[in-house]
């Protein structure tokens, strides 16, 4: 069932799974716009850098010379640690509802 606060009211263990799910969403949001951020910028420091109308001359055309990490690393890093987090937040949640639904079920009296 639940647990009886301070205050006389019952708090559900549902009550509490509901805040970690939002803490856990708020966390994941974070990391995607964070991934989405780095992403965006190594996107544009390319972008600047590979611009065939900066610098060069015009006999032997631009010299291109890319620098910096390739926009594909912060997008699939922020995807592996993405996975990550919402693996890891599954597996402890299941196994802490497994070990609620135990001790509800032996510590009931009449």
């Amino acid at each position: 069932m639940g647990t009886l606060n301070s205050q006389g009211s019952v708090r559900s263990p549902l009550m509490h799974r509901r805040r970690a799910d939002a803490a856990v969403a708020v966390l994941v949001e974070t990391v995607v716009l964070a991934g989405a951020v780095l992403t965006w910028r190594a996107y544009q420091q390319r972008r600047v850098v590979a611009d065939p109308t900066m610098g060069g001359s015009m006999m032997d055309g631009p010299m291109v010379a890319v620098h910096g990490p390739s926009p594909l690393y912060p997008a699939v890093g922020t995807l592996f640690v993405v996975a990550v987090l919402g693996g890891a937040y599954l597996f402890v949640r299941r196994r802490m509802s497994a070990l609620g639904e135990e001790g509800d079920a032996g510590g009931a009296s009449p």
